[in-house]
């Protein structure tokens, strides 16, 4: 006989001490197509986990009978949870408990009271995850694309992963004034693909990202590895729950590209990386890459939302001493300025070179000084050729 290719019903466990709660999470997951499971104590919970085999289990921390932290790490080493989700809950939120639930082996912490769509939003989330796609590709359809197989950097994880490489010299591109590339035709025999689709890898266990054209700071503080540390799982996974199912693939759209982006984003700022003023120019190329990416979907209003969270990152920097990446963003600012005819803005953002021009201490040295002309040179002509780079003149769709 076959096997039905419908999946089974997820199955999720409620361990609180409140009836009524109970019975409306019961009722709007089993609405949902859950399978549902209750407990009133501690130990009813311990059995349910070994009978029921949920995947996921909500459960509070007051209930009788065992410490809540001692009786979250008893169920996270039940066999059946290997592979689950626990969410620890309580009316409680002293410090560090959240933190001590999670080390405990809980996915995540909630203080209650907890509404049922709050608890709802936490299962759909879960449930995108777990019937993610599971097959990594091997190898790419087209040939301007390599597959590298590898595993996730991020410390505790070490989940196979596939990344897209773009092949030597398989595409024509050109830079826009924000120093984002864009490919724009194919090469030789080579096949088109937006590589800005692509680049970004994504773990399909932890939605760690992170941009393979965008190269880490070389000692980033502190250093080591957590270099590779991100955002927290309940927050990637949330993200991540909005794409479709192209986020893995090498048919990736623009909506997966945005989501895979917006992850790159999450984690990179979390990271040690994204602490020095090398990871703040790298993150502000993500939000550059997402922007271009958001205006190829045609999705105006998100691309302006990029940018604009672009210049809060270049007036940062602008803000601090003088360097490579600081005159960089300084004529990136500029751009954006003059993309929003800003130009009274763009014109201070001009005179800034002049501040940056003289160090506090000591004089610039003179590969520095070749860089701070390069951008002041590059700010001024955008400025002088304004009309060419405003937002309705960006590159065609």
């Amino acid at each position: 006989m076959n096997k039905s290719r419908i999946a089974p019903p997820l199955k999720v466990l409620i361990a609180d001490p409140g009836a009524l709660f109970k019975r409306s999470a019961a009722e709007a997951l089993a609405e949902k197509g859950f399978s549902v499971d209750l407990a009133d104590s501690a130990e009813e919970t311990f059995e349910r986990v070994r009978v029921f085999e949920p995947n996921i289990v909500f459960y509070d921390l007051d209930l009788p009978g065992y410490d809540g932290i001692e009786a979250v790490t008893l169920i996270a080493k039940t066999r059946p949870l290997k592979e689950g989700y626990i969410i620890a809950c309580s009316v409680h939120a002293g410090a560090g408990l959240a933190g001590g639930v999670r080390e405990a082996g809980a996915w995540d912490f909630m203080r209650k009271p907890i509404d049922v769509e709050s608890l709802l939003d936490v299962v759909q989330v879960l449930k995108r995850h777990i019937r993610r796609p599971r097959d990594l590709p091997r190898e790419a359809a087209n040939s301007s694309l390599k597959v590298a197989l590898g595993r996730c950097p991020r410390p505790g994880c070490n989940a196979p992963v596939a990344a897209f490489g773009l092949k030597p010299g398989a595409m024509v591109t050109k830079d826009d004034q924000f120093e984002t590339l864009h490919y724009l035709k194919a090469a030789r025999k080579h096949e088109f693909v937006d590589y800005n689709l692509l680049s970004v890898t994504v773990c399909p266990r932890c939605y760690f990202a992170w941009d393979k054209t965008l190269k880490l700071p070389q000692n980033p503080l502190p250093a080591g590895p957590s270099i590779c540390r991100g955002a927290s799982a309940p927050v990637l996974f949330r993200i991540a729950a909005e794409a479709d199912d192209t986020l893995f693939t090498e048919g990736r759209t623009s909506a997966a590209a945005l989501i895979a982006l917006g992850l790159a984003v999450e984690n990179h700022r979390a990271s040690a990386a994204g602490e020095s003023v090398e990871g703040q120019g790298i993150l502000a190329d993500l939000l550059f890459k997402a922007a271009a990416v958001a205006h190829g979907a045609g999705d105006d209003r998100q691309r302006d939302r990029f940018l604009a969270d672009a210049e809060e990152v270049c007036v940062a920097m602008t803000g601090l001493a003088g360097c490579a990446e600081v005159y960089r963003a300084a004529y990136q600012l500029t751009a954006i300025y003059v993309f929003f005819a800003r130009d009274v803005d763009a014109a201070r953002t001009l005179k800034a070179f002049e501040r940056l021009a003289r160090p506090e201490k000591g004089r610039l040295k003179p590969r520095d000084s070749r860089v701070l002309e390069k951008y002041r040179a590059a700010a001024a002509r955008l400025l002088a050729q304004r009309n060419r780079y405003r937002r309705a003149d960006y590159f065609p769709r």
